[in-house]
């Protein structure tokens, strides 16, 4: 069995997007980003243009949250702080195809900053399938007793 850290950088790894929450002013903006997990260097990078208000968000606040969903079973939360970067050698190493929709000049648009999450604290619900879930339900009520429904960790990272 992985260890929590290797298991969050794989859950986060298959979920490209993330819904990032910033602070303005007194208020809590949410997003959603598309995510790109790097174990690596231990962080989380989106891309975004410079025109809009997320950087100066963080360059007001750098405490951030990241959650991520698949959908279905898989749910992640991670707390961090962000800075913003003009660093190319981070927005090359992230860039997509789907990048190229909003800024079709490539990488060395100077719009283009990279919003880099380090996370602090993390938690994850890994829990079983639709269908798996719903057979240990139905022995819980039968029995009267409590399933374990997966995995739930919390982090420091």
């Amino acid at each position: 069995m992985q260890n929590g850290e290797e298991q969050f950088w794989k859950l986060i790894g298959k979920m490209n997007v993330a819904m990032l929450s910033t602070f303005s002013g007194n208020t809590i903006h949410a997003r959603p980003m598309h995510a790109v997990a790097r174990s690596d260097y231990g962080d989380i990078v989106m891309l975004t243009d410079r025109n809009l208000t997320k950087d100066n968000e963080i360059e007001h606040n750098h405490s951030v949250t990241l959650t991520y969903s698949d959908g279905s079973h898989t749910f992640v939360s991670v707390e961090g702080a962000a800075e913003v970067s003009t660093d190319r050698s981070i927005i090359n190493d992230v860039w997509s195809n789907a990048a190229k929709i909003y800024w079709p000049d490539g990488p060395d648009d100077p719009n283009i900053v990279a919003l880099v999450v380090t996370p602090h604290a993390v938690e994850y619900w890994d829990g079983d399938n639709k269908f798996v879930s719903g057979i240990k339900i139905a022995y819980g009520l039968a029995t009267h007793s409590t399933p374990s429904l997966g995995d739930n960790r919390k982090l420091r990272l």
